[in-house]
């Protein structure tokens, strides 16, 4: 983070700023603002606003406990607020969402505003790629937040904090940001008065009704508003905008208004609308969102010639997927159509759920990195496997996104993690592709590494898709033991010699690496520390010295990740929780696990970790399957309530490297209430 804040300007008349004992002085009007806690107070007059779930009480409590306290636990309490709404959840932690960043032209050294930054996650995600990011918002509390959430993450990349956004200009000089992003904010521009101060009833609704007219109408702010954004973006520059779609398939009775919460009022016009929330709400309607004609329209009169549309389901929040509408990037990336009707209305690029929009007035070749990822793939690849092309773009629950295309005629994936545990995960994933090059055993059954590189710290790694489907596409729809003998032998494959490895007692060393640390990294997301240490003794008394053979172990040994075509086994992917000193059977365990739980979807983690403890397996086949696994991998059948225990800490442990961490009903499920149903049983 940087204390300079050299490139402020008045937010009251646009002048330099000079620095004062007591903080900034503005050189023409004299305006002075103060600074405190590294932050400049640039506000002109809602000095008091305070837009956050947590009360302001509770927050500035949280803020000092996160000098200190574990960041997964600040979350976890943050989510304590808020009731576990799932939404604060994405907003507080999830780095996938950000990864329409791809699709900006962001030049090394680029200087970034992110506006109405919130808590801070956008700007967390996107300064290690930039030379400076700017984080402003009107709220105090949540400047100072975020502040420790960039001490803690952003130590090395250069931060300037700023509070302010309701004067009559934007504290910066004209053309001087690379890109300006408005995520979430657009819409909320002109909810900016409070109408519960009007002297009568009456008073109160004909100001509402009148608010639909002359300036202080919605879209004439956003106008305003966008003007003055264009004023501070250098020539060429970008402005993303990430908003709902006015004609989102969902407000056609599937849900109401995002942010009115009235059924249909979206797609009404905006006069009716504005009649109807008076009437519902008491509350006139304020917080505009456009179709994909309406979006082109507001941006071009507001000065920006260009638009590049992203389609995002299920949203801006909670991305799952990103599509492109109509981008500078459409000659190498043309989203995949398809088939049945409702799949083809959600990815329409009229009835979407929500838009990034890339507004500009550039007239330079495009530039994104996404295109510089491409061209360097291009680069690293042979001519037969050119040139490289992309169908489509999906975040997983790992923070990485998943782009499937082709190079050449080969079907290939690439992968980009959105964060630094990602980034982990997907480099022990790839190094363990290239090594199985060199493995005769394995060498047909994963994927091959084509490329894999770094731009901007931005990481990318190239390989290519294997043929098929999943395994479970298959037995859900097939029979369940169909192939379950090619299961088997894939397992065999994996560890071709496993008596090689001698069974040795699971202590020393071995058991910090393999019982201790992890035990003590999992319950770290209990709340209740003396609850989870006398777990933590329990269960390692348990587990310490049973005997164990070492091997190759996938660690996601599922049906999801094994792939299967004409009847047979073809492959198996994600090896990112790979391990050559793991304990194989445990691949065993997590297959009858998921394989259940494919065939009964209602069942939870809950339902099958205590049946697989028991071990009775209700389905006899399977059962046999896992006793052959024990004989021939060399592991005593004795110790199965042991393993399953080892099972259950290698399967949920990496999840919460991730969002599930600070998820607290997850927790509850997935931890505490497996652990108690464990020692029912020690």
């Amino acid at each position: 983070m940087t204390t300079d804040q050299s490139g402020l300007r008045c937010p009251r008349c646009k002048a330099e700023l000079e620095r004062i004992t007591e903080g900034l002085r503005c050189s023409e009007c004299a305006s002075q603002y103060r600074v405190e806690d590294g932050i400049a107070d640039l506000r002109c007059g809602r000095l008091d606003y305070y837009f956050n779930p947590v009360p302001r009480e509770a927050m500035n409590t949280l803020i000092e406990e996160a000098e200190r306290e574990p960041w997964p636990t600040i979350v976890r309490r943050f989510m304590a607020h808020v009731k576990d709404n799932v939404d604060w959840l994405d907003d507080l932690i999830v780095d996938s969402r950000y990864a329409w960043k791809l699709c900006l032209e962001l030049p090394p050294g680029a200087r970034f505003l992110d506006l109405g930054c919130g808590l801070g996650n956008l700007t967390k995600n996107i300064a290690p790629h930039v030379g400076e990011v700017v984080a402003l918002d009107l709220t105090w509390e949540r400047l100072r937040f975020a502040k420790r959430r960039f001490a803690r993450f952003n130590a090395n990349d250069r931060i300037v904090l700023v509070a302010g956004g309701d004067g009559p200009y934007l504290p910066f000089p004209d053309g001087y940001f690379d890109c300006v992003a408005l995520s979430g904010v657009l819409e909320w521009v002109a909810d900016t008065v409070s109408w519960e101060d009007s002297d009568s009833k009456l008073s109160k609704a004909v100001q509402m009704f009148m608010s639909f007219f002359g300036d202080s109408n919605p879209r004439v702010m956003q106008r305003k508003f966008l003007q003055e954004i264009r004023r501070i973006l250098k020539p060429g520059g970008q402005l993303f905008v990430a908003i709902e779609n006015r004609l989102n398939y969902e407000y056609f009775g599937k849900r109401p208004d995002h942010h009115t919460q009235l059924w249909y009022g979206a797609l009404l016009p905006r006069f009716v609308a504005n009649l109807y929330s008076i009437a519902v709400n008491r509350q006139p309607y304020r917080t505009y969102t456009y179709s994909f004609g309406g979006c082109r329209k507001l941006f071009q009169s507001a000065g920006f010639s260009k638009q590049e549309f992203l389609g995002f389901l299920d949203g801006y929040t909670h991305l799952s997927e990103i599509l492109s509408l109509k981008t500078d990037n459409d000659d190498i990336w043309r989203s995949s159509r398809p088939h049945d009707f409702q799949g083809r209305i959600k990815r329409d690029k009229h009835f979407v759920p929500a838009y990034g929009i890339i507004a500009s007035n550039s007239t330079q070749p495009p530039n994104s990195l996404l295109r510089r990822i491409v061209r360097l793939i291009e680069i690293a690849l042979p001519p037969e496997q050119l040139p490289v092309s992309i169908t489509s773009c999906h975040l997983t629950g790992k923070e990485k996104a998943v782009i499937r295309g082709v190079a050449g005629p080969t079907p290939i994936i690439i992968n980009i993690p959105c964060n630094s545990t990602a980034s982990a995960v997907q480099a022990r994933h790839y190094g363990l592709l290239e090594r199985a090059q060199n493995l005769d055993s394995l060498i047909a059954f994963v994927p091959k590494p084509m490329a894999c590189g770094v731009i901007q710290n931005v990481p990318y790694y190239v390989e290519t898709e294997l043929a098929g489907q999943p395994l479970r596409n298959e037995i859900v729809n097939l029979d369940r033991m169909s192939l379950l003998a090619e299961v088997s032998a894939l397992l065999r494959t994996i560890n071709p010699t496993p008596l090689q490895c001698p069974l040795t007692p699971l202590v020393g060393a071995d058991f910090d690496r393999v019982v201790e640390k992890p035990l003590q990294k999992l319950l770290e997301s209990v709340d209740d520390s003396e609850w989870a240490q006398e777990v933590r003794a329990i269960l390692c008394e348990r587990l310490r010295g049973i005997p164990v053979r070492y091997g190759l172990m996938h660690g996601d040994f599922s049906v999801h990740n094994i792939f299967a075509h004409d009847g047979r086994v073809t492959g198996l992917i994600d090896w990112e929780d790979v391990d050559a000193s793991g304990l194989p059977i445990l691949d065993a365990l997590n297959y009858l696990d998921s394989a259940h739980r494919a065939y009964n979807p209602h069942l939870t983690l809950l339902d099958t970790i205590p049946l697989l403890a028991t071990g009775v397996w209700p389905v006899e086949e399977e059962q046999r399957f896992l006793a052959e696994c024990y004989e021939y991998l060399g592991f005593d059948i004795k110790y199965h309530f042991e393993l399953t225990v080892l099972y259950w800490l290698y399967h949920v442990g990496p999840q919460l490297e991730f969002s599930s961490g600070c998820n607290r009903p997850e927790i509850k499920q997935r931890v505490e209430l497996l652990v108690k149903e464990f020692l029912r049983h020690v």
